[in-house]
C-alpha cells in the first residue's frame, strides 16, 4: 500500500515559512549588444535590481535572449556569466554556444539560485565574451525567440 505526505505549508523549526516567491520583478530589453573583440567581458542589454526584505532569502536570477553568432571561417565561440553588482555569481547551462556557421541562433537561458545576505537593493546583468575565433557575438538578435529578459524572484528561506 502506497504511502501519502500532504502538507498545507512547508516550515522551519522557528515556525516560519520558507521556499514562498516573495516579489518577482522582470525587466525587458530590445537593444541588440555585440562584440568582436576576443576575451573582453561585454555587459548584456539590461541589468534588473530587486531589495531583497531579508538578509537570509535567497534570489533566483533567471536571463533568457536570443543570441546570434556570425562568422566566415573558422569556429567562434563564446561564454556567458550572470553578475550581481560587479561579482560573477556563476555561468549555467546555456553559458557556452559555438558556431563554425555562416550564422548559429541559439535561444538561451542561464539561471542562478542567488544568497546576495542583504536588505540593501541588488542589481543583476548578463556579461558575454567572445572566446576565440574571427566572427562577431550578438545578443538580443530578435530571432529565435527574441527579446531580453531578466526575471529576479526573492525565495523565502
Amino acid at each position: 500500500m502506497a504511502s501519502i505526505a500532504k502538507f498545507d505549508e512547508w516550515q522551519n523549526s522557528a515556525g516560519t515559512k520558507f521556499g514562498t516567491v516573495l516579489q518577482v520583478v522582470q525587466q525587458s530589453y530590445d537593444n541588440q549588444v555585440s562584440t568582436t573583440l576576443t576575451n573582453t567581458w561585454i555587459d548584456g542589454p539590461g541589468t534588473a535590481t530587486i531589495t531583497p526584505k531579508s538578509a537570509s532569502n535567497k534570489i533566483l536570477v533567471i536571463i533568457s535572449y536570443s543570441t546570434l553568432i556570425a562568422t566566415s571561417a573558422g569556429v567562434t565561440e563564446s561564454h556567458n556569466v550572470i553578475v550581481r553588482g560587479s561579482t560573477v555569481i556563476g555561468a549555467a547551462s546555456g553559458s557556452k554556444q559555438s558556431s563554425d556557421y555562416t550564422g548559429c541562433w541559439n535561444t538561451v537561458f542561464i539561471t542562478n539560485l542567488d544568497s546576495p545576505a542583504t536588505t540593501s537593493a541588488v542589481t543583476y546583468k548578463m556579461q558575454f565574451r567572445k572566446v576565440n575565433g574571427n566572427g562577431t557575438v550578438y545578443v538580443n538578435t530578435g530571432e529565435a525567440g527574441g527579446g531580453f529578459r531578466i526575471t529576479l524572484m526573492e525565495i523565502q528561506a
